[in-house]
């Protein structure tokens, strides 16, 4: 079998009576076959499991030694493997019988070889892809992302709607090594054309749907999820969320709730975690993106948000002459009518997501790329404004704390 590691991979398309296999060994089933102890040059039997995918590429993705011909299965049975002190032998559905060296499958991470079936005078080429996630971040680990800090770090996220999953994902997917996911709600129909899950998620828990989608693409990466809202309304709750957060490096806010953020915002100032508010206006006419920072005794969330009456209103943008930036609180029958996109969503979100990952990095002095603690921009024209649209505006003002302000005014530490 030839070998094609770390090579593109080019599919002989036009081959007569060629038939090409992808053969996906999944990092389990390896880990098994090259772990096994050898006795007097025995052979070990060991069945396949795994699924059919356009019927062409084959996914082993799990395999039982054989022992009293006694099967019990829940993927579908694709064959065997005979596994000897040299090779492995591949007794695939649908496949002609091919062998691949055992130091090969040790030591490549793909494989190629012609195989001609006999029987139908068919000729096959065998891909096989031998995973062991080590190449994972290879596109992302350069000397220029420090993915060995990135890796080491704690995020938790409240809120995993249409902003929060996307969040989860590329933070996923930008090496974070855990994610702490919580939220009460469970997925609907009117969800997915704005969320990063299906419509076979409907009904479950967004914390687990996305959990598993984010497994999906990033196995390596540990999560944890909670499946209730975050709350402080008595103190077994408030303890238990003290314990889950302890070891976070950053909290972010997808919620979309002006309350809860007063909460968390508290929550987090009073133990020194740093915050970021991320969410799109009212009407989604644009979005902002806060971070509070209470280890450098920045202002915090209540001081922005002000109350004027019965709103709740951030202190009036230098950019523009009105305060188009209200409460985050919605009633269920706006937040289901709400217009906008799901690229609306993704406008405000992705431009959080570097400003999550400079917080993370800039203690190192590594990425410095948002100076201002505030950015906002708007994904339409708003009349009277001289404002572009899709333009981050960064707040360079400094915005003025309340004075009594019980939370970033006079700091209360934990135990205090």
């Amino acid at each position: 079998m030839s070998l094609r590691k770390n090579h593109k991979f080019i599919l002989n398309k036009d081959r007569t009576n060629t038939k090409t296999i992808i053969l996906v060994i999944f990092p389990q089933v390896k880990g098994t076959l090259i772990d096994q102890k050898f006795k007097n040059n025995e052979k070990l039997l060991f069945s396949v499991n795994g699924s059919i995918i356009d019927e062409s590429t084959y996914q082993i993705q799990r395999i039982d030694q054989i022992i009293n011909n006694k099967r019990q299965f829940k993927l579908p049975n694709l064959g065997n493997i005979i596994l000897s002190r040299s090779s492995l032998t591949f007794n695939i559905s649908n496949i002609p019988e091919f062998v691949i060296s055992l130091k090969e499958f040790k030591e490549e991470g793909s494989l190629k070889n012609f195989v001609k079936d006999n029987r139908n005078n068919n000729l096959y080429e065998i891909f096989v892809i031998i995973q062991d996630y080590s190449n994972l971040y290879l596109r992302i680990d350069t000397p220029e992302y420090p993915l060995a800090i990135i890796n080491k770090k704690n995020v938790a996220i409240i809120g995993l709607g249409s902003g929060g999953s996307l969040i989860a994902l590329h933070l996923a997917k930008s090496g974070i090594g855990n994610l702490t996911l919580i939220d009460g709600d469970i997925i609907m129909d009117h969800n997915i054309v704005r969320h990063i899950c299906s419509l076979k998620d409907v009904g479950r828990y967004k914390t687990l749907a996305v959990k598993d989608y984010i497994l999906d693409r990033v196995p390596t990466i540990k999560i944890t999820t909670v499946e209730k809202p975050f709350s402080r309304e008595n103190k077994n709750i408030e303890d238990f969320f003290d314990s889950l957060l302890a070891k976070v490096d950053l909290l972010v806010s997808a919620t979309g709730d002006n309350i809860m953020n007063e909460s968390i915002n508290e929550f987090c100032y009073k133990r020194n975690i740093p915050i970021i508010f991320a969410g799109a206006f009212e009407k989604i006419i644009g979005g902002i993106m806060i971070r509070i920072d209470p280890r450098k005794k920045s202002i915090c969330y209540r001081c922005i948000y002000k109350k004027y009456g019965n709103e709740t209103i951030f202190q009036k943008p230098q950019i523009i002459d009105k305060n188009y930036i209200k409460n985050y609180g919605r009633d269920v029958k706006d937040m289901l009518t709400q217009p906008g996109l799901g690229i609306d969503i993704d406008l405000i979100t992705l431009p959080t997501i570097k400003f999550i990952l400079s917080t993370l990095l800039e203690e190192k002095d590594i990425d410095e790329s948002f100076k201002s603690d505030i950015y906002y921009w708007f994904n339409k024209n708003i009349h009277g404004q001289k404002v572009e649209t899709f333009v981050l505006y960064r707040e360079d003002r400094m915005l003025e704390k309340i004075p009594d302000c019980h939370i970033c005014s006079k700091i209360i530490s934990k135990g205090n």
